[in-house]
């Protein structure tokens, strides 16, 4: 309780002053060194230290006053138990034996109760001495913070470090170097020996066995002086950080970048003291073990030799592992100094800071390696650009070729089939071209399509049977030319002209303005009538019956004199007339003449008009057009009866 006091007495002085260092500030005049920095920085992290120490002290004697205080009440329980026993007692004999456990009882009780409130007192020492650490944690952060903004940075402190730095690196340098050249002798000397050594047994393998553990210590050795060295480059690195970020050099994009790799070297930190540690303390328990090992009487003269070698490699290892320590512990407060700072530099320009964590995920997220063929990487990035290449190349190779190379051709060419079979060809290349330079870009080799060769052919060729014949039927059509664009084909019936070519089917109008897509391999396989394959000008017939008893060379006169009339028939060659057949019906007379297509429907509407004048002049001249007439002749052996009934009411 008097400890209790006087710690309190010191909490209540050392608020009062803390408050008055609060309120002058730091008494020293401005700029400041970077050393006068780091001392405030050194005592901000000593007195969190004792913050944490003093809150995990109560936090034990947190969990110890609830044991106490259980004891307290199994004592006190005890006592009066006892208490009611002793009244109740009638015999002096028990009621003495009574007294004296109950007196035992009491002064438990009374102990139970010193230790627990002793132990309450600690504890509130305790939170009052966390308090107090706190207290000047705080004040050290301010202080730290004002001479933060009032450092005066020189590039001396920056050259003093990284001498500093060079000497111990020179020193490590050394060291490894020494420690092979005496591992290449040891070992020639031990080829030496074991050349002239006995044969092999028991000691001599024990021997070897101790020998492959001696270099194997060497090894963990060299290894803890190279793990020594990158610790010391990259305290380096951290200082000139350091000294870029206090001299406001650093940009927030690289604040930002600092902060989420000083995150994960503090992970790595960890990792490394746990490794080392261990490995010091199992380095030690092998310590020891030799030394007992060598204290045994009656052992061999080579066995102690080898022994006393490995108890200086573990020796001279256990000091570079507790060097490697220390470096790595003065590393780790540099790396959270320079965090807080980091942090506190981040707090100054929040809006900043928000747009360089942006800029730094979004580059992060652009640097993404989606894959990797022969150890080159494809980022999010280039596949981006590869797939902005792909449209951007697609669309001005579109407009290229429908702006300048289709009406080149359609200049330079005579003809419709031929700039059609140049467009098509050059439009296959020109979309190849952007498709190889796009894999290209996304460091795809034209190689690995040659292991899918195989199997894409095999692919195809079971289920794309119908779609290669068409494609290749495509091309051997624009090859052979059997027909061009515009010209009327009759094909299974269907009449129609050609409007375009495909690499897949060709595209067929009719009259009705229906389009029509026939398979190209349709053309190759089956019959097809084109009419216009040379130029427009075919020849075509209306078939006229006139009646039995008709004046065929009148019938002739006025076909010529219609035909005539019909400004689409073409003059020449000139139209005849050709009495074809005797019909059932009618006398079967033709009429041929040559005309000048123009579509589909050209030739329907010219024999149309020719008809027109025919059945004119037909009506003109009395001429009939037969129709079908039946004769009945009824087989009677009697005449027909005909009578006339008169009609129902």
């Amino acid at each position: 309780m008097e400890k209790e006091a006087i710690i309190e007495k010191e909490h209540a002085a050392l608020t009062k002053k803390l408050s008055i260092i609060k309120e002058r500030g730091v008494t020293e005049p401005s700029p400041y060194s970077l050393s006068f920095y780091d001392d405030l920085l050194s005592q901000q992290q000593f007195f969190a230290q004792r913050q944490d120490g003093y809150a995990l002290s109560n936090a034990l004697y947190a969990e110890h006053l609830d044991f106490l205080r259980e004891k307290r009440e199994e004592a006190g329980k005890r006592w009066r138990l006892l208490e009611d026993k002793l009244a109740a007692a009638s015999l002096p004999q028990a009621q003495e034996k009574l007294r004296f456990e109950d007196e035992v009882a009491g002064l438990e009780k009374e102990l139970a109760e010193t230790k627990y409130l002793s132990a309450k007192t600690y504890r509130h020492i305790f939170e009052i001495l966390q308090g107090m650490a706190g207290q000047q944690v705080e004040v050290y952060r301010a202080q730290a913070t004002w001479v933060q903004k009032h450092l005066l940075i020189q590039d001396n402190d920056l050259k003093r470090q990284k001498t500093l730095m060079a000497q111990k690196q020179d020193k490590l340098a050394d060291k490894q170097a020494k420690l092979q050249r005496a591992m290449q002798d040891l070992t020639q000397k031990w080829n030496q020996v074991d050349k002239g050594a006995a044969p092999s047994g028991p000691l001599q393998e024990e021997i070897s066995q101790e020998k492959e553990i001696w270099r194997h210590t060497q090894q963990s050795l060299s290894h803890t002086l190279m793990d020594h060295l990158n610790i010391l480059r990259f305290k380096e690195d951290l200082w000139k950080k350091r000294i870029a970020l206090l001299k406001g050099e650093a940009s927030q994009e690289q604040l930002v970048k600092w902060q989420a790799a000083f995150a994960k070297k503090e992970e790595t930190a960890k990792k490394y003291f746990k490794y080392h540690g261990d490995q010091s303390v199992v380095v030690q328990g092998q310590l020891a073990i030799l030394k007992k090992r060598l204290a045994e009487p009656g052992l061999d003269p080579r066995m102690r030799d080898i022994l006393k070698g490995e108890i200086e490699s573990y020796a001279v290892l256990i000091q570079e592992q507790n060097a490697l320590i220390q470096t790595l512990t003065d590393t780790s407060q540099l790396l959270q100094r320079v965090t807080y700072e980091t942090n506190a530099r981040i707090i100054q320009d929040p809006w900043s800071s928000f747009k360089a964590r942006v800029g730094v995920s979004l580059q992060h997220f652009m640097n993404f390696e989606i894959w990797v063929i022969n150890n080159q990487s494809v980022t999010v990035k280039r596949f981006l650009q590869a797939l902005a290449f792909l449209i951007i190349g697609i669309l001005l190779t579109r407009i290229i070729l429908h702006q300048v190379i289709y009406p080149l051709l359609g200049k330079i060419l005579w003809g419709r089939t031929k700039p059609e079979i140049l467009q098509k060809t050059v439009t296959y290349l020109a979309y190849t071209v952007v498709f190889l330079i796009t894999l290209e870009k996304l460091r795809i080799p034209l190689q690995s399509f040659a292991t899918l060769g195989g199997g894409i052919a095999i692919g195809l060729g079971f289920a794309a049977q119908t779609v290669i014949k068409n494609f290749i039927s495509g091309f051997i059509l624009l090859g052979e030319k059997p027909f061009h664009i515009g010209d009327l084909v009759e094909v299974g019936g269907i009449l129609g002209l050609i409007k375009d070519i495909g690499s897949r089917s060709t595209l067929l109008r009719t009259g009705e303005n229906k389009d029509i897509l026939v398979p190209n391999s349709y053309f190759l396989e089956n019959n097809i009538t084109n009419w216009t394959r040379k130029d427009q000008r075919i020849r075509t017939q209306v078939m006229v019956g006139v009646a039995y008893g008709s004046p065929v060379d009148q019938v002739k006169d006025l076909l010529l004199q219609a035909a005539g009339a019909c400004d689409q028939i073409l003059k020449n060659p000139q139209p005849f007339v050709l009495f074809n057949d005797f019909g059932d019906n009618a006398l079967i007379i033709d009429i041929y003449f040559w005309i000048e297509v123009a579509g589909v429907m050209g030739l329907r509407i010219i024999s149309s008009t020719l008809r027109f004048k025919i059945d004119e002049l037909f009506r003109t001249a009395g001429i009939v057009v037969a129709f079908p007439q039946r004769d009945v002749h009824l087989d009677a052996k009697a005449p027909l009866e005909v009578r006339l009934v008169d009609k129902e009411p």
